[in-house]
């Protein structure tokens, strides 16, 4: 069998991974050294003996200045012949993990070699988290006045000492079963871990590609967990390793012997450092017996048609259930024989009500078998049921019944009066003349509708807009007419009558005609203006589209309008020194068939780019005042021009804040009057410079200050 090695290494802070690390045999030397053999004597030319191991290994937490590695050399002259031992051992200072490492050095006791030891400055603890594990050092050893040098690199391995116990996730675990729960179950998962190293050996067999047992070589953070309490019977079962708890098999449970189980589970380490935590398994009713109704050979009522509604007919019901809490609460339920939701049932107490006038000759019948469950709260609930038989008396009452619970019509607006909308129908149970159904309208509609008594159709009275009603809601009523009045019935029914839409409406622009001012430097694609217009109408008489209405051919080519958005867009870009003014009739359509429409003007006016900056008719303004002048005192007024035409030539004034900080002057915008703004104080300040700004239209952004 071919077999290759891996290796695993598990836990420890900062741990660094191994490919194949060596097999020890369970414990670590604090000191790491290793032996010269005795110097031959036949040497030819001057050498230093100097040897090292692979890799020492070091435990963690070794107090500062303990001895971790013991080396030995030793060098030998040619001629004459000697081996001496007063060379000198150096750690290079260089490698970053020197400092954590100091090097003594003496002479053996026989005088053949000399001693180096190596010594720890700081406690090293590879649980910390990101702790280093490896530490690699460069010795050197010399002998004296002399050039003859040997160097060794010292690898260092903290081995890992077991100073840590498993820790769970949590002190407490709380979990619910079922009583009835199946042995074998997962109850639940406890997890305990421990910081401390793991590393692994596992065989690979080549020829079958697979893996032998997996061998542990350092164990100290390897967790294996037990039930120590609480678990008396052995009705649970834990993983050794996993953590995962079971019910035991064969184990049984019933609320009535206990409805909870404290275990005391321990997490214990490999060299045996542990830890515990309490399970609480709550056991819950699994709800394994069914209500029971004390009246199993039914019950027998009679009642009168006439009964009023609200009367108790039956005071109560009386049930039991041996299960536990929700598994024993009981309601009370009519599964069925209650067609005409005549009855009700107090969920509680099992009595039962009369909650709507019977109808023998109707769909109450003759006799009423009500089926009353008394079920529980369990999941899935349990019921025990009984037969309730009411044999109803008959007494003539029968009220017409509409043969529609809503009827629904619809009549388009504009129509003549007259008009016939709809028909309602209701029958009537009983004989003779109290079977005869008379019409009427009740309420709604507000006179614009008339109903024939006989047949029951419903005519129009009047003609319609939808824009200002579009519905109306009437109540409709249906009375027998029996011999003694004083027993005549009735009954109502709801008609809605929608009023259709036609199209009768224009749109109607947001603005009675459109102005725009453009700059003649907007290229394709630039937004000029949207026009909106609305249609009271609705669906598609209300679906508006805007068109051009016969536009110059030379306007066509300069803007387009969006068919569905009404956005008039540069097509091409317009120019100033061709044409100033464009004016279009732009038309709004709705969807209607045949199409309304209504027309608006749209003038769009070019301005040509602002090119030319105002000149103000002074380069300054020199002015003296009395500091006795009163506030709103015109002192000055400025002027300043702009060639270019339109809107973009207008000029507008403004004092510049940073060089009149105290607000003493202001100047009205559109005139270039500069008045006193607040009291001027001769003592305070002799002169004052004002800087004034005019500024374009608002598209322009050129400054300029005098």
């Amino acid at each position: 069998m071919q077999v290759a090695r891996r290796a695993k290494k598990m836990g420890g802070a900062g741990a660094a991974a191994l490919i194949r690390p060596p097999v020890f045999s369970g414990f670590f030397f604090v000191l790491a050294a290793i032996s010269l053999a005795p110097p031959a004597l036949s040497q030819t030319q001057d050498q230093v003996v100097f040897n090292v191991e692979p890799t020492y290994h070091v435990e963690e937490e070794q107090p500062a200045g303990t001895a971790v590695v013991q080396l030995e050399a030793y060098y030998v002259l040619a001629s004459p012949l000697q081996v001496r031992a007063d060379g000198v051992f150096e750690l290079d200072e260089s490698h970053p993990d020197s400092q954590l490492f100091t090097m003594e050095f003496a002479p053996s006791q026989d005088g053949s070699r000399t001693l180096g030891t190596v010594r720890n400055v700081v406690v090293m603890d590879r649980d910390v988290e990101g702790a280093q594990t490896v530490f690699s050092l460069s010795v050197t050893y010399s002998a004296p006045n002399s050039s003859l040098t040997a160097q060794n690199t010292l690898s260092i391995l903290l081995a890992d000492v077991n100073d840590n116990a498993p820790q769970f996730s949590q002190e407490l675990y709380s979990v619910s079963l079922l009583e009835a729960v199946t042995p074998g179950s997962l109850v639940l998962q406890v997890t305990a871990t421990d910081i401390d190293e793991v590393l692994t050996e596992q065989l690979v067999d080549e020829e079958i590609e697979d893996f032998a047992e997996l061998v542990y070589l350092v164990d100290n953070g390897r967790v294996f967990y037990s039930i120590v309490g609480g678990n008396d019977g052995g009705l649970f079962e834990i993983e050794r390793e996993g953590g995962r708890i079971f019910v035991s098999p064969g184990a049984t449970f019933d609320i009535d012997e206990g409805d909870r189980y404290n275990l005391t589970v321990v997490a214990t380490d490999a060299p045996g450092l542990n830890t515990t935590a309490e399970i609480h398994v709550n056991i819950l009713d699994s709800n394994d017996n069914p209500p029971r109704i004390l009246a199993p050979g039914g019950l027998n009522l009679t009642l009168s048609e006439d009964t009023p509604p609200g009367l108790v007919i039956l005071d109560s019901i009386n049930a039991t259930d041996d299960d536990h809490g929700l598994n024993a609460e009981i309601e009370f339920v009519i599964l069925s024989g209650d067609e005409t939701n005549s009855f009700s049932i107090d969920p509680l107490t099992g009595r039962i009500s009369l909650t709507a006038p019977l109808d023998r000759e109707g769909g109450t019948g003759g006799v009423v078998n009500l089926v009353i469950a008394a079920r529980d709260q369990g999941v899935p609930p349990l019921q025990d049921t009984i037969d309730v038989i009411i044999e109803i008396e008959d007494v003539n009452d029968f009220a017409p019944q509409f043969l529609e619970d809503v009827y629904e019509a619809s009549v388009r607006e504009g129509v003549r009066s007259g008009f016939g909308v709809i028909r309602v129908t209701a029958e009537d149970g009983d004989e003779g003349s109290g079977g005869v159904v008379s019409y009427h309208i009740v309420g709604g509609g507000g006179g614009n509708f008339d109903i024939d008594s006989v047949t029951g159709e419903i005519f129009t009275n009047a003609t319609f807009d939808r824009e200002e009603r579009s519905e109306y809601q009437l109540v409709v009523g249906a009375v027998d007419t029996p011999l003694n009045h004083t027993l005549q019935l009735s009954s109502s029914v709801n008609v809605t009558i929608a009023i259709e839409d036609t199209n009768d409406n224009e749109p109607v622009f947001n603005r009675s005609e459109y102005t725009v001012h453009i700059l003649d430097n907007r290229t394709r694609g630039y937004d000029v203006i949207t026009l909106t217009a609305s249609d009271s109408d609705e669906g598609v008489n209300a679906e508006i589209t805007y068109e051009f209405v016969d536009p110059l051919p030379d306007n066509s080519q300069r803007f387009r309008i969006g068919e569905t958005t009404g956005l008039v867009e540069v097509h091409l870009r317009p120019r100033y020194d061709l044409q100033q003014r464009y004016n279009f009739t732009v038309r709004a359509l709705d969807g209607g068939s045949p199409s309304l429409h209504t027309d608006v003007l749209l003038m769009i006016f070019i301005h040509d780019v602002d090119e030319t900056p105002p000149t103000f008719e002074q380069e300054a303004y020199n002015v003296t005042l009395d500091e006795t002048t009163s506030i709103g005192t015109v002192v000055l007024q400025v002027r300043a021009t702009d060639p270019d035409p339109g809107p973009i030539g207008v000029v507008h004034y403004r004092v510049v804040t940073e060089f009149d900080a105290a607000g003493s002057f202001s100047v009205d915008g559109d005139s270039g009057l500069i008045s006193v703004a607040s009291r001027l104080d001769f003592d305070a300040r002799l002169a004052f410079t004002v800087k004034l700004l005019y500024i374009r239209d608002t598209r322009g952004n050129k400054l300029h200050y005098v």
